[in-house]
């Protein structure tokens, strides 16, 4: 993870214009789980969450917005407006009028919230 903040940090240091700076938050997890009831295992799975909140200033004009990072530092943020999970994984990512989500069970409105896609160079 320090390998991808670095990356990250990096990346947010190139792409400032003249006069601005920025302070940031990185939260992440990378974690493997196991579910047990009854001293079986009923769920095992892995978690891998990487979030950034980014708060671009400059003179007095202040920006501030939230990144859900996955994947690659060449496509740092997606072109899409839907992300579809089953079973807790992204599966899917893109435009809601090109994707299938007639079995959805659950909408969630992330009200602006930006997906980057982001995969590190070495981790």
């Amino acid at each position: 993870m320090e390998t991808y903040f670095n990356e990250l940090a990096s990346l947010l240091d190139r792409s400032l214009a003249p006069g601005e700076v920025y302070t940031c938050a990185f939260d992440a997890e990378a974690s493997d789980f196991v579910r047990m009831n009854r001293g079986k295992i009923r769920q095992p799975g892995s978690v891998l969450q990487r979030y950034l909140r980014l708060h671009l200033i400059r003179g007095q004009r202040h920006a501030e917005q939230c990144f859900v990072l996955s994947g690659d530092l060449a496509r740092p943020i997606l072109d899409a407006d839907t992300v579809i999970a089953v079973d807790g994984k992204i599966t899917s990512v893109g435009h809601l009028k090109d994707l299938d989500t007639t079995a959805a069970k659950t909408t969630i409105d992330a009200k602006g919230t930006a997906l980057a896609h982001w995969r590190p160079s070495s981790e």
